[in-house]
């Protein structure tokens, strides 16, 4: 049979079991606890999984991966309190964090310009805020690295 119509401005009620957690969800759960190496691994991995399905021009999976590593990346930044006392903040940093923060920083603007690019490619109104915000967010973390930025940014606003 078929099931009854439901008229327009009616409030319903759903009841919406969880019968399991995927593993992309059961990933985000004790990102914080790896290391910070091995989060940038991972996000490496997933700019190159998002590449190969650009290439195949599967762009929705290839952005399902390009923000998979930006929240690899996010899970490497942890909030700073602000130090207890009146002084100025000293933090030793020693060369080998500086080149991760270095490679972390260019990794995430290359993130956000290929979510872009691919978003601007899926073309739907959301899908191009989305890449505006990208956009914007590379161009925010270092504008002389992200001249593809600004170049994705005009082609988005064409569209727009």
């Amino acid at each position: 049979g078929r099931p009854p119509k439901i008229p327009g401005n009616s409030d319903v009620i759903f009841n919406v079991e969880l019968v399991q957690i995927g593993e992309r969800l059961s990933k985000k759960f004790g990102l914080s606890s790896l290391p910070p190496a091995q989060l940038l691994e991972k996000a490496k991995k997933s700019k190159v999984a998002g590449n190969d399905k650009y290439k195949s021009k599967e762009f929705e999976s290839a952005a399902r991966y390009y923000r998979e590593g930006l929240e690899y990346i996010q899970a490497m930044t942890p909030t700073k309190e602000a130090p207890a006392g009146d002084g100025p903040e000293i933090y030793e940093v020693d060369e080998q964090e500086e080149e991760r923060e270095q490679e972390q920083q260019e990794l995430t603007i290359q993130l956000h310009q290929n979510l872009a690019m691919t978003l601007n490619n899926v073309g739907s109104p959301e899908a191009l805020d989305e890449a505006l915000f990208n956009c914007e967010q590379a161009i925010g973390i270092n504008e002389s690295k992200a001249s593809k930025a600004f170049y994705l940014k005009c082609q988005v606003l064409k569209k727009q």
